[in-house]
């Protein structure tokens, strides 16, 4: 059974895929793309044989020219469906396909679309949940409950008993013979007419199901930051998993001016929020704070689960971006409005109590940092049980509090804990796997077992680079790792050259002034003091606390450490009038 905000949340990664399309500059339907490079399907009625001139339109308002492709088209009125592709080139957001059998009779769908995409002022994308009410002979389904007005033809129907897209909405039944009903195309007949679709589709589910792990299964809630371990002298920073999870909104029909006005506001901060979604996805964390920031503000009362969900996750970006003074209020008030609602013991009061506890653990306050995580596992552990996806979070971001202090007996088994669990959800190749490979070998490197902690952190590495690509901040943190154990190790021809790369990894994605950005500068700088480089390793102290003290104030724990650095430097240099008043 799938809970109510999950919904919400597979409806929005469904309604990223979902497009309008124009013939000429005028609606004239849904469609959706069924594949990264630009795939469409729509009704193909909507486009009709001849057609020229047609275009597709995006949910942020991004258009594109497409063209119709008429051998993997199925223009009878049996399937009525339309194949377009796109002109350009892109990378664009898409949903699997799937088969539908008569065992599905009764089962729960969804169909997102534009159902009154031909009268302005009226064209917002809509979701409505309904059932398969038959399987018939030929290619249709007849769908009960979900069908609305004349602009769904070619929306997607999705089968949420096995989270794929398995028609096409054609037509509409007459409101005088059945209410809000209407007939679908099965999509699998494509399989048939266009073998190649089948392999695409393939890896498309793959990673539709990879997110769905997290919809579904890890997380019913906000966004919950997973602590990612990066190495460095006497101290460690976290960075979080995303977990990207958006409420979706619709505009339905008001009854009022006032009811208009509220839906109004509803659907134009869900669209700022999923702007704020994009540059999530692109890692551009300051402007998705933006985003979701102004999406809080827009939106009327009576809409607080959704302002919480907001706010969370605009203390989440915040919190990546390394501003943590603009995070802080953001994750409290949430927290505040979650317990509100919900009451003490629900999963996104756990998952708010968790995020705060990063952002204090981040800023040295262990003390208050201790009692959030252990409350947040406490709440995971009742409501889903001992063996779920954040029950595992809530025992890495403890652990790595524990190995803060450096209470090392007590963070191994909850580190090891959180692997298993994690390792029997995912399976071995996921990024949360890879998470725990990299603490715990954070761990070991601590405690001085640095044979056990290299393959792990090898391990991490290449687990980083296989689901997110070279260049993105989980890998410049597992090279800043490896690059540690190196160094630590006294390998340092092989340790600069990761940090190297670590470092422009990091400026690339964060900019010259973050937070990981100057972690990387004074692991550098500290490289190049112990190989005597003391013009090279002055420069990078410097420019490192530079940052920090930008980033946190002169009383902070990182500016406590680069002071401490650079004294140290003075000292070796036998400057010791400089390195006095930095101590």
């Amino acid at each position: 059974m799938i809970d109510e905000n999950s919904k919400k949340r597979i409806h929005n990664a469904i309604a990223n895929a979902v497009v309008k399309v124009k013939l000429g500059g005028e609606f004239r339907g849904t469609g959706f793309v069924i594949t990264p490079d630009g795939y469409v399907l729509t009704a193909y009625h909507c486009v009709g044989e001849y057609a020229s001139n047609i275009t597709i339109e995006t949910r942020f308002g991004d258009s594109f020219p497409v063209e119709l492709d008429q051998g993997k088209s199925l223009k009878s009125r049996e399937f009525d469906i339309a194949v377009l592709k796109v002109y350009q080139r892109g990378e664009f957001a898409c949903v699997p396909l799937g088969r539908l059998t008569s065992q599905n009779v009764s089962d729960e769908v969804v169909t997102i679309g534009y159902p009154a995409g031909h009268l302005p002022g009226f064209d917002k994308l809509t979701t409505y949940v309904g059932k398969v009410a038959q399987f018939r002979p030929d290619n249709k389904v007849q769908i009960a409950d979900a069908i609305k007005g004349q602009g769904q033809s070619g929306s997607p129907l999705y089968l949420y008993a096995s989270h794929r897209v398995v028609g096409l909405v054609t037509e509409g039944f007459k409101r005088d013979v059945i209410v809000d009903a209407g007939l679908a195309s099965r999509v699998e007949v494509l399989f048939e007419k266009w073998p190649e679709l089948e392999l695409v589709n393939e890896k498309v589910a793959g990673d539709w199901d990879e997110g769905l792990g997290d919809i579904v299964v890890g997380s019913e809630g906000p966004a919950t930051v997973i602590h990612t371990k990066k190495s460095r002298p006497y101290l460690w920073v976290g960075l979080g998993l995303v977990i990207v999870l958006l409420l979706f909104l619709g505009l339905s029909s008001p009854n009022t001016e006032q009811e208009l006005s509220n839906e109004l506001f509803v659907s134009e901060a869900g669209s700022l929020a999923a702007n704020g979604k994009l540059k999530l996805e692109q890692l551009a964390y300051r402007e998705a704070g933006e985003y979701y920031e102004r999406a809080a503000k827009l939106l009327p009362m009576g809409n607080d689960e959704t302002l919480a969900d907001y706010l969370n996750w605009a203390g989440y970006a915040f919190y990546h971006a390394g501003l943590y003074n603009q995070a802080k209020p953001l994750y409290e008030r949430s927290l505040a409005i979650s317990k509100k609602i919900h009451g003490k013991e629900h999963p996104d009061v756990a998952a708010s109590l968790n995020n705060l506890a990063v952002l204090y653990e981040e800023q040295g306050n262990y003390d208050q940092a201790k009692p959030l995580y252990e409350r947040s596992l406490a709440i995971f552990e009742k409501v889903h049980g001992k063996e779920h996806p954040l029950v595992a979070t809530s025992l890495n971001n403890l652990a790595g509090l524990y190995e803060e202090q450096g209470n090392y007996d007590q963070a191994k088994p909850l580190y090891e804990h959180s692997l298993a669990i994690r390792k029997k959800i995912h399976g071995k190749e996921h990024p949360a796997v890879a998470a725990s490979l990299n603490n715990l070998a954070g761990l070991y490197k601590e405690q001085g077992n640095y044979d056990q902690a290299k393959p792990l952190y090898e391990r991490s590495l290449a687990i980083f680079e296989k689901v997110h690509g070279k260049e993105h901040p989980l890998v410049a943190t597992s090279l800043n790792n490896l690059a540690g154990l190196h160094r630590t190790q006294g390998h340092y021809d092989q340790a600069k050259p990761l940090y190297e790369r670590s470092l422009a990894i990091s400026k690339k994605v964060f900019g010259k002034e973050h937070s990981d950005v100057a972690l990387i500068l004074n692991n550098l700088a500290e490289l190049h003091r112990t190989k005597g480089n003391y013009d090279q390793a002055k420069l990078l102290f410097e420019r490192s606390l530079a940052i920090w003290e930008k980033i946190h104030g002169k009383e902070h724990s990182l500016v406590a450490l680069s002071l401490n650095n650079l004294a140290a430097l003075h000292n070796e240099q036998g400057n010791y009038d400089q390195a006095k008043p930095l101590v």
